[in-house]
């Protein structure tokens, strides 16, 4: 065989390819599956009665090489082909591949590689997201989406199950691992991610890597964009809910559950409202069966009793998002610091207008102690309390009554009337940390009222920035930035040596303050990039039932 130089002793892996109308792109899948450096191969083309020329293609390949069995199938569903396909192989270990994506040339000898011991049932790599003619549009990496590289006790199970991609492709299973579990993908929508939850919690053991095995294509008339097949999405709960009930491990899962199906159904609820017709249509297609099968396996107002409070920068609100995709009542205001909320809590009087709705917002927040008030007379909904102090590097303005405002970018945009201002507090200035110590003092003060959790986040501005291509960029302003991340440190050092009541403490490694370089809200040294935000998000999980 033309690249057989790992030869016919090495263990065969069955290669499950479902073909389904896809005739411009299946002999670019066929050759990265035929070229593959692991030639030890069964190929499997499961073909579901094309009406393209997708068979033909079929036929020809099947021709060209031994290594591939042509299986006709009565539909083209990709859940009944995956199925049939796990029946009838005859590997050591199965590999899906959707017939419009294509492989790296050693995807599967990357993946086998990993496969060094029978614990292991599973090893997932990464994607690259391309369009229809191959361009890269986006990177998913394990890794650096906060996956552990072995996944094996619960808690890594559930970290997983939140931070991993739910695809079957790109992964290589142990064939046995399908018999031993009678896991089996439904015939609706989403397939795979009916699934995905109970492969987690079933598996002996996961390997994560960060190399790419897959090239996943976007395209505008997939069976994945097929919108009329789409609404019975919602049944994917009862792929992995019913399975875990079965095995009697669904209450253990079911907090991880609930944020699985939050994130998921979420995402198909805003797909599908752009394909409706009217209001009607979207609450009995969508809204009805989607909220009737959460509450069938979540009960009323899930997560109702679970919110967070942050306070301080924007970076926490990404966090919150992260913690709870679609569940509402999380709070956060934008735009304020310590001392304009807790250093004499006055609420200031005048006009301030900004035409951006959500900067008017934040500025009303700031004017009327929004964060403080909400602090003092906690919601019992909320579960955590989530701070930090990066948003303390804006200047403060001092008006003559006594009362203070932040000096933000908002304000400096507003139109501003019947305010005395007295004089501007730089934040560097000592009559600044003389401000922010009393309002520590009084921020304290209510934390140490509250009952539920409180957290600080080790917030600093990033010094640098990475690219898609996992290329890192200083800032400009580096020694700056330095400057200003000894400010946060002595307000942290400040905080934790005053405060008596037990807090959590979570700190940013070195390696992840970076930002993102096509972050949508600007590349800048406030913002942490994903990475960061998912490691304070997982930790955030493994101190807290959230």
């Amino acid at each position: 065989m033309e690249n057989d130089r790992l030869g016919r002793n090495t263990p065969l892996v069955s290669v499950v390819i479902p073909v389904y109308n896809v005739e411009e792109y299946l002999d670019v899948c066929i050759e990265s599956v035929v070229k593959q450096t692991y030639a030890n191969l069964e190929i499997l083309l499961m073909e579901g009665k094309s009406t393209d020329g997708s068979l033909d293609i079929c036929v020809k390949w099947l021709k060209s090489d031994q290594r591939i069995n042509l299986v006709s199938r009565k539909d083209g569903g990709l859940g009944p082909a995956r199925n049939f396909g796990i029946d009838i192989s005859k590997g050591e270990y199965i590999f899906f591949v959707d017939s419009d994506d294509y492989l790296p040339v050693d995807a599967i000898e990357i993946l086998m590689a990993e496969m060094k011991d029978e614990t292991i049932d599973l090893v997932a790599g990464g994607h690259y997201v391309v369009d229809e003619q191959g361009n890269k549009l986006e990177e998913f990496n394990l890794i650096s989406r906060g996956c552990d590289r072995e996944v094996i006790n619960k808690k890594q199970k559930k970290r997983y199950i939140r931070r991993g991609i739910v695809a079957a492709w790109g992964k290589l299973y142990r064939a046995d691992f399908w018999k031993r579990t009678g896991i089996r993908m439904p015939a609706n929508s989403a397939e795979d991610a009916a699934v995905f939850p109970s492969i987690v919690a079933m598996a002996n053991k996961i390997v994560c890597i960060d190399k790419t095995t897959c090239y996943y294509r976007i395209r505008t008339d997939s069976l994945f964009n097929t919108t009329s097949k789409t609404f019975d999405v919602y049944k994917i709960l009862d792929g992995y809910c019913q399975y875990m009930q079965e095995k009697g491990i669904f209450e253990e899962y079911r907090n991880v559950l609930f944020y699985f199906t939050c994130v998921h159904l979420g995402g198909w609820r805003k797909r599908l409202k752009e394909v409706v017709s009217s209001e009607e249509e979207y609450y009995i297609k969508v809204e009805e069966p989607f909220s009737n099968i959460i509450k069938k396996y979540f009960g009323e107002n899930p997560g109702a009793n679970n919110h967070i409070l942050g306070v301080g920068s924007y970076n926490l609100r990404w966090i919150c998002h992260k913690i709870h995709p679609i569940v509402k009542g999380d709070m956060h205001s934008a735009f304020t610091s310590t001392i304009s909320q807790f250093y004499k809590q006055l609420d200031v009087r005048g006009k301030i207008f900004h035409p951006n709705l959500f900067r008017q917002e934040s500025l009303l927040n700031d004017q009327m102690k929004m964060v403080s008030k909400s602090l003092a007379h906690l919601d019992s909904s909320i579960k955590l309390v989530m701070i930090d102090f990066l948003d303390d590097l804006q200047d403060i303005v001092l008006l003559k009554d006594g009362s203070v405002l932040t000096y933000s970018e908002p304000f400096l945009e507003a139109d501003i009337n019947n305010l005395e201002v007295d004089h501007i507090v730089l934040c560097t200035s000592e009559e600044y940390f003389d401000m922010w110590k009393k309002a520590c003092d009084n921020l304290i003060k209510s934390l140490e009222t509250v009952t539920c959790g409180v957290v600080l986040i080790q917030s600093r501005l990033c010094m640098k920035y990475k690219d898609r291509d996992k290329r890192f960029y200083e800032f400009l302003n580096c020694d700056e930035i330095k400057a200003k991340n000894k400010i946060i440190e002595k307000f942290e050092s400040y905080f934790l040596s005053s405060i008596q009541r037990k807090i959590q403490v979570i700190g940013i490694p070195e390696k992840l303050r970076y930002s993102d370089k096509e972050f949508h809200y600007g590349c800048l040294p406030e913002y942490l990039g994903e990475s960061g935000q998912f490691e304070v998000t997982e930790r955030i999980f493994d101190k807290f039932d959230l």
